[in-house]
């Protein structure tokens, strides 16, 4: 008994020093290799297609990790390299065919038994790169590439007359510019870049991944996401955009947005347009706006430093700022505050709130018929005389500098304060 007890503790001694050597090769090897995750890779094959009647170029690696690498090409013929990390067998290669003007670029399964003696790099990851000639694009109607694991990278812009599409379960795709009638790009984990993506739609959706723009621009963009972030730095035309607990964040906007999330924060920087936003717990933030601003909130925060042109505000325990801008429009409170500054008055103001204060800026020479309602809250304006109050002083109504715009506040025991802009 004791000589099987000390037979199994040597077994189990070198298959925990033989993983172990495994796992530190492996983590060694993945800084310093070749291939896009740090595995060492060979060219296994190359093939040069004419591209002269290629008009749809489709690539499908789902069935194995494998990365796509698109580079500037030469001459008329388009370029297929293959690189593996293992020597492969005929039926491991990529299927490529041409059948008319469809050009397919497929993987294989690609099976490989698990060994613990398989020290270094597990067999089965490749990589392959196809050289674009400079004509092609002219040409070409569609485009269309699929990953299972791997990533999609183009230094390269890629422009053509159909659609683009791209999607990956788990890899990244990584894009520099494509310009084409309709854009469709999709991950599941992994994120999505674009320098620059132009089309009548562009539809991006991720589940986890994050998703940024340099520039998008088309009659409609479509963003969704589960829980990543999405970033635009400069976005033009009707965006709509969805997430469950990611932010969105748009630094130039120049079109309409319409934003739906729950717990995830939306920020722009400028924005000119329709905006409309909802989310539940996440705040919204705007730098600078210019048309008409509606949002939604439960428990977020609404802050916009400058707005000029129409709002419709509502929150529930949430605070609504608008701090500079010529605004005018309907805001909403359960117990957040609302602040309001106003460099020009141009039409109604109707503000109500439960339990949260009201705090107004506005041009002395601004001409406004005042209508304040409360329970116990009271009012201070600096126009008090043109005003009549009640004995509680709970409510006051009157007309200041000829009363040409209505502002309507009612409160439960919120307090009123108007002071001069």
């Amino acid at each position: 008994m004791r000589k099987l007890k000390l037979a199994a503790i040597i077994l189990l001694g070198m298959t925990a020093l033989l993983l172990s050597v495994q796992l530190g090769l492996y983590l060694l090897q993945a800084g310093t290799a070749s291939g896009m995750d740090g595995r060492a890779c060979t060219l296994a094959r190359e093939t040069a297609i004419p591209a002269g009647d290629i008009r749809s170029l489709e690539i499908d690696y789902q069935k194995n990790s494998n990365e796509v690498f698109f580079y500037q090409g030469e001459g008329e013929d388009i370029l297929i390299r293959e690189y593996l990390n293992f020597t492969p067998k005929k039926n491991q290669l990529s299927i490529i065919k041409q059948e008319d003007s469809v050009l397919l670029i497929k993987g294989v399964n690609r099976r490989f038994f698990f060994s613990l003696f398989s020290i270094g790099n597990p067999p089965g990851y490749g990589y392959t790169e196809i050289y674009l000639p400079p004509d092609l694009m002219e040409n070409l109607e569609d485009l269309s590439v699929k990953t299972l694991s791997g990533s999609v990278h183009s230094d390269i812009p890629l422009g053509h007359r159909g659609s683009f599409k791209a999607s990956s379960t788990s890899g990244d795709l990584l894009l520099e510019s494509v310009n084409a009638a309709q854009i469709h790009a999709s991950t599941v984990s992994g994120d999505i870049r674009f320098d620059k993506a132009q089309a009548d739609t562009v539809q991006v959706s991720t589940t986890s991944g994050n998703i940024e723009f340099d520039t998008a621009s088309g009659d409609t963009i479509l963003i969704s996401t589960t829980s990543g972030d999405t970033t635009l730095d400069r976005a033009e035309g009707s965006l709509t955009h969805s997430s469950a607990s990611g932010d969105l964040q748009v630094n130039r906007l120049n079109g309409d947005l319409e934003s739906d999330t729950i717990s995830g924060s939306i920020t722009m920087d400028q924005a000119e347009g329709l905006i409309d936003l909802t989310t539940s717990s996440g705040e919204i933030r705007l730098q600078k706006g210019q048309g008409s601003l509606s949002a939604q909130t439960t428990s977020g925060d609404v802050q916009a430093e400058s707005l000029t042109g129409t709002f419709q505000i509502h929150s529930t325990s949430g605070c609504v700022s608008i701090l500079s801008g010529s605004s005018h429009g309907t805001a909403k409170t359960v117990s957040g505050d609302v602040d309001l500054c106003s460099s020009l008055l141009e039409g109604k103001l109707t503000i109500s709130t439960t339990s949260g204060d009201v705090n107004l800026s506005l041009p002395p020479q601004a001409s406004l018929t005042l209508d304040f309602s409360s329970t116990s809250g009271e009012c201070s304006t600096f126009f008090d005389h043109a005003l009549s109050y009640n004995k509680k002083c709970t409510s006051a109504q009157g007309a200041y500098n000829g009363g040409e715009h209505a502002v309507s506040v009612s409160t439960l025991s919120g307090n009123l304060q108007i002071n001069q802009y």
